[in-house]
């Protein structure tokens, strides 16, 4: 009885003493200066994972991490200072960390510094460094800047050239990730006609694929979509695609696993 005890307390004792026994030996770790548990401590605070959440503590962990150049930090403390999160809301800042960390080859941060120029944060808009930044985290497979260097490509935005044949290769590349806002994105490449025939077949079921994912937004352009073409086509049509949308699941099913 009394060992049973022991066991039900010790969970106890342990966050009495700092958290669970993990969280005590990470932040062991992260004391002892090493800037991978630094980040991971900072992130359980930021987050609330185990511990009540505290966004002080976290950013202080982070920002210790960031300091010795670890780029997930880095990118994190500069999404901080961009959204004014724990911290007075910084745009230098926020593209200081941001760059250090996209300078490192870090694609999440490569894409929000590409976004930085495309909006013209914190310094005027500049396309070619934005496609520059957004190609260099699409390459490394990221699929939130496959999409952005794809609509950069669709609309021929500032000195980039519109070229449908590259917006749709990047497009796709982000959709056969499951990365439901391209797949919506290509959809509406279909149903415009944009650079491609119309094929509204081929646009609502990519707009029905995207919706899968729960997105409250996407389920209503799906919704829409398909009342719009069983209204013009008839219910065949919106069958059909539907058994294409089964296809393109299949396929992007496909597509993630490992090789």
């Amino acid at each position: 009885m009394r060992a049973i005890l022991l066991l039900f307390l010790l969970p106890a004792l342990a966050f009495a003493a700092g958290g669970s026994p993990n969280l005590v030996e990470l932040r062991k770790t992260a004391e002892s200066g090493d800037a991978a548990a630094q980040f991971s401590l900072g992130e359980m605070y930021r987050n609330g994972t185990d511990v009540p959440q505290d966004l002080t503590e976290g950013l202080e962990w982070c920002r210790k991490s960031a300091e010795q150049g670890y780029a997930p930090a880095q990118c994190i403390l500069g999404k901080d200072y961009g959204r004014g999160e724990g911290v007075a809301k910084d745009h230098t800042e926020a593209l200081k960390w941001c760059r250090r960390a996209a300078e490192q080859g870090y694609a999440p941060a490569q894409c929000d510094l590409g976004r930085a120029y495309r909006d013209g944060t914190a310094f005027p808009k500049d396309w070619v460094q934005a496609a520059t930044w957004f190609r260099k985290a699409a390459d490394q497979g990221d699929a939130n800047a496959q999409l952005n260097l794809g609509v950069l490509y669709e609309h021929g935005d500032g000195g980039l050239r519109k070229d449908m044949t590259e917006a749709l290769k990047w497009c796709r590349k982000a959709a056969e990730q499951g990365y439901a806002p391209a797949q919506c994105e290509i959809g509406i490449i279909y149903h415009n006609g944009n650079g491609v025939p119309v094929d509204e077949i081929e646009a609502l079921a990519w707009i029905i694929l995207s919706a899968e994912k729960g997105d409250k937004h996407m389920i209503q352009m799906r919704d829409m979509a398909k009342h719009e073409i069983e209204f013009r086509f008839g219910p065949e049509t919106v069958l059909k695609a539907q058994q294409r949308s089964n296809e393109l699941a299949a396929m992007v099913a496909a597509a993630q696993r490992p090789q």
